[in-house]
């Protein structure tokens, strides 16, 4: 039996007691379950850090067997590599757990200051693993420079659109006068010492938390420049710390965001300036209050921003009074909602508490203590826990037994942590980085594909450089093969440069739909509501403007329509255009050869029919009156407010549907030149197989006559020697080759 006492639960006034065995048992049926609890998961990133591991290993054999300029690329590509780096940013409300979050994810809850500054701006930044982190550094802080302040105000133009359409209530003039706040501060608070620590840069070779309290943590408020913390919280625009792996097995810094949804404007501002460096998105959420309309407005920058590699993470899971029932709805809430802003987008939900995290870190083996029955019965519902039959007094009944030592382990499931670790590694697996390794990985597979041919063809070379001292119609086979040899690999090597520059032109062409639809699509529907905006300032000078206001919108859907069109036809002219596509006419040869081959038709320049449908109405109905307005409708707001209110609704009505036609519209272009490339591949690999296997029987031939030699004159031993080496490099050739061919698949299934 275990020392862990278990609490009773307090009921409200008025309620009847229920036990925590009925409340789990009513849980069972509900349809969103809890996984069994899962083993811990392994660090975060391990399957893609293998992958570069092994790439950095092999890249270092093949530079040693390629000659320039392949063998440069290929130190150029390890570089690369060696400098990778993930970049997460944890976005979450002011006042919120975001750095004990941070603290229990990265386990360095004993680093991390728990409380911020107020008046605290500063980007922290936490670099695991880096190998690019300054000599004899371990934490370096930036302060303000003399011209910040202003461009803080002025902000970025394209977050700055996105903030004024998106975020309600934004103020330039608010935030400007707050940015003047922050600075006044920092002057009364620094005194003397103000001007000479603009710009300045503080490094230390350790780091602790008494350090990072005097840079992040609140201190007096008194007007003095004090030693202790919070000497430069007022002033601090950025913190770099450099730590071991951690919890990750791949480079990643944790971007620390200032935070969100606080009056004090500046936070929010440096927030959203902090988001586009970033390739990862942590928005950690409130069990008490999720998605607000301030966590969706950030969230739909992102999404403006074309960022959807985002992880939603659902904190204060203990602050619930029975998680074991709430829980599920909060997330299912969550969901919904998510599906129904960001339809073409999967968001993955975590619910969990970094509390909880925390104090599993910080329990050890034999930790004992007060466990709460919500918790017993939420753990239960992880899979973490199971009901036992122990006796009490003699007696017998059902109890809850918490195994000895094993309370950090259930902290840990309940906290979520697990989970959210295994989902921040699939995160990681679409990110930039590991779409680059994966390109990385093709190109060595394809480097030492070239390097094993070389080696085979200058092995045939020295075997008809070797027979010139046989008969003279050993040396004319031996000039047929050479000859015939190097006609098969011209033309190989002709259609892999065809087959190769197709697929890159289906690639661009599609990328280049996908973005030309998405602007213009998106500028489409700007101008048609600036349009409806300036016929209602209209009808207002004309006395003709009504509460319900009717939008003629076919003409906008038939704009979508042209233009959707109009994209298609400039893929069917860069098809019709290029001279790549050569696969045509190989069908017809390879068929006139063969005509038993079962052969795909060629790839044709014209795209099949577009099944996309726009889904706008002929017309829609507005109401323009101001909610909870008491005064006429016209009188609620003025014209230019009134027709401004009318284009965000108009934008607001149609971007999803506009969405979802972008992502219709792409995903079938995609299949058709998914299909094109899968045709000309086909075909590609018809002849290429042909070519090889003539090639193979010309090798096959030289080998026979190399063979064929039994004696050789004293001068003839070096090429011996020589072909022996040929044939050692080629069994290593082979041996990289496959290699590199096996990881490059790996990376490919993996990386998505």
């Amino acid at each position: 039996m275990s020392n862990i006492r278990v609490l009773p639960q307090p009921n409200s006034p008025g309620e009847t007691r229920t036990s925590q065995a009925d409340a789990v048992g009513e849980q069972i049926v509900e349809p969103i379950p809890f996984p069994v609890a899962e083993p811990d998961p392994e660090p975060i990133g391990a399957s893609l850090e293998d992958i570069r591991a092994d790439l950095m290993q092999q890249g270092e054999r093949l530079a040693a067997v390629l000659a320039d300029p392949g063998a440069t690329f290929v130190r150029d590509a390890m570089r690369v590599l060696a400098h990778q780096v993930c970049r997460i940013a944890v976005i979450g409300q002011v006042k919120s757990r975001q750095m004990t979050f941070i603290g229990a994810l990265t386990e360095q809850a004993d680093l991390l200051p728990s409380d911020l500054s107020p008046w605290t701006t500063a980007v922290v930044r936490l670099h695991f693993g880096s190998t690019a982190a300054p000599e004899n550094t371990a934490a370096e802080f930036q302060l303000f420079e003399k011209d910040d302040w202003g461009q803080l105000a002025a902000g970025d133009s394209r977050i700055r659109e996105l903030t004024t359409q998106l975020v309600p209530g934004f103020e330039p003039q608010l935030l400007q006068r707050h940015v003047d706040a922050l600075r006044q501060r920092a002057e009364l608070r620094l005194g003397s010492n103000f001007v000479d620590l603009l710009g300045a840069k503080h490094s230390y070779e350790t780091v602790s938390k008494e350090t990072l309290a005097r840079y992040l943590s609140p201190g007096s408020s008194a007007a003095e420049n004090s030693d202790g913390p919070g000497q430069y919280a007022d002033i601090t625009k950025a913190a770099d710390i450099w730590l071991p792996s951690g919890p990750f097995k791949f480079p990643v810094t944790i971007i620390a965001t200032p935070g969100i949804n606080d009056p004090f404007m500046v936070r929010d501002e440096i927030t959203r300036h902090s988001l586009e460096p970033a390739e990862l998105y942590v928005v950690v959420l409130s069990a008490r209050q999720p998605l607000s309309t301030v966590e969706l407005a950030t969230l739909r920058i992102l999404r403006g921003l074309h960022r959807d590699r985002i992880l939603i993470f659902i904190d204060n899971v203990d602050e619930l009074r029975d998680p074991a029932a709430d829980v599920r709805n909060i997330v299912s809430r969550v969901r919904e909602t998510l599906a129904r802003e960001f339809p073409a987008v999967d968001i993955p939900v975590v619910a969990g508490s970094s509390k909880w995290a925390a104090q599993a870190l910080s329990r050890n083996e034999e930790s004992s203590g007060d466990i709460a029955p919500a918790l017993i019965a939420y753990a239960k519902l992880k899979g973490a826990l199971r009901p036992v039959e122990v006796k009490n007094d003699g007696q017998s009944g059902p109890s809850e037994e918490m195994p000895n030592g094993q309370q950090a382990r259930i902290l840990s499931t309940c906290s979520g942590f697990p989970e959210l670790r295994r989902e921040l590694t699939k995160l990681l697996l679409r990110s930039h980085s590991a779409h680059l390794i994966r390109q990385i990985a093709a190109y060595f597979a394809e480097l030492s594909q070239v390097n094993e041919a070389a080696v085979r063809e200058e092995m045939v070379k020295l075997a008809i450089i070797s027979e010139h001292g046989a008969h003279s119609r050993n040396d004319r086979e031996l000039k047929d093969v050479q000859a015939e040899l190097a006609r098969i690999q011209s033309v190989a090597g002709e259609l892999e440069r065809n087959l190769a520059g197709f697929q890159n032109l289906l690639n661009e062409v599609t990328a280049e739909h996908r973005t030309r639809i998405y602007d213009r699509l998106a500028e489409i529907l700007e101008e048609y509501a600036k349009a409806e905006g300036q016929r209602l300032m209209q009808a207002f000078a004309e006395g003709e403007a009504r509460r319900h206001w009717r939008c003629h919108t076919k003409p906008l859907r038939q704009r979508v329509e042209a233009e959707l069109y109009s994209a298609r036809s400039a893929v069917e002219e860069r098809l019709a255009e290029t001279t790549y596509n050569v696969f045509p006419a190989l069908r017809e040869t390879m068929l006139r050869r063969s005509p038993d081959l079962d052969l795909p038709e060629a790839p044709a320049p014209v795209l099949p029919p577009s099944s996309v449908r726009v889904p706008i109405e002929d017309s829609i109905a507005l109401d323009l009156a101001a909610p909870g307005s008491l005064m006429g409708w016209s009188r609620s707001r003025t014209q230019e407010e009134h027709a401004a209110e009318l284009e965000r609704m108009l934008i607001e009505e149609f971007m999803p549907a506009i969405d979802e036609v972008i992502r219709l519209a792409s995903n079938e272009l995609q299949r058709a030149t998914s299909d094109m490339a899968d045709r000309a591949t086909a075909i590609a690999v018809a002849v290429i197989d042909a070519l090889r296997a003539q090639s193979e029987t010309h090798i096959a031939q030289a080998k026979q006559l190399l063979d064929a030699r039994e004696a050789r004159s004293q001068d003839e031993m070096s090429s011996a020697d020589r072909l022996e080496t040929l044939r050692e490099r080629l069994s290593a050739a082979e041996v990289l080759s496959r290699h590199l061919a096996t990881l490059n698949t790996q990376c490919s299934e993996l990386v998505s």
